[in-house]
């Protein structure tokens, strides 16, 4: 769902499922409604909650693949304000279909300082974590290890040593499997 309207309608359409849990004597909240309520909320305690229910609903990561990655809701702007585009960081695991988690940064290149809170907020025992190329990072290797996950990072030729260690290890390997 992208948006409050979205919200309404999806709740017009499983308003007798809504109601085992809410009684909606008044049908569901109009679209202004649920915009009211959604800016009421306090971030850190919604994302506080947020991660608490995520681990009723998926106690144990063990085993599950967990991409960190992070995205821009260009659309997300102050009306008001004018206020750019919110910039998050997720937690998604692959199998379940479920973000586990979020963390906003002021801006993409900030997303390397949120990574590290992101994985602090999760039980990632037993986990493969991925991050694509901006967390190819051994404080964030170091972190994942030291939780008791694995990781899967992406890697560009802007790691340079790094970058051409593992070239030469493919080359080698490579030449290696014919010999």
């Amino acid at each position: 769902m992208e948006d409050e309207e979205e919200i309404e309608e999806w709740g017009h359409g499983r308003l007798d499922w809504l109601r085992q849990f809410v009684p909606l004597e008044n049908g569901i909240p109009s679209h202004d409604t649920i915009t009211r309520v959604l800016s009421a909320l306090k971030p850190a305690k919604f994302q506080e909650c947020f991660v608490r229910w995520m681990r009723v609903l998926c106690p144990s990561l063990e085993g599950e693949i967990v991409a960190l990655d992070g995205k821009t809701a260009c659309e997300a702007r102050n009306a008001t304000g004018g206020v750019s585009a919110i910039h998050i960081v997720s937690a998604f695991s692959s199998r379940l279909g479920l973000t586990l988690g979020q963390v906003k940064t002021q801006a993409k290149s900030n997303e390397i300082t949120a990574l590290p809170l992101l994985i602090d907020m999760l039980d990632v025992q037993g986990a493969t974590i991925t991050i694509d190329a901006i967390g190819c990072q051994k404080a964030l290797a170091e972190q994942s290890t030291n939780c008791g996950a694995d990781y899967v990072f992406g890697l560009k030729g802007n790691q340079g040593n790094l970058y051409e260690a593992v070239q030469q290890l493919f080359a080698q390997t490579e030449w290696q499997n014919y010999m």
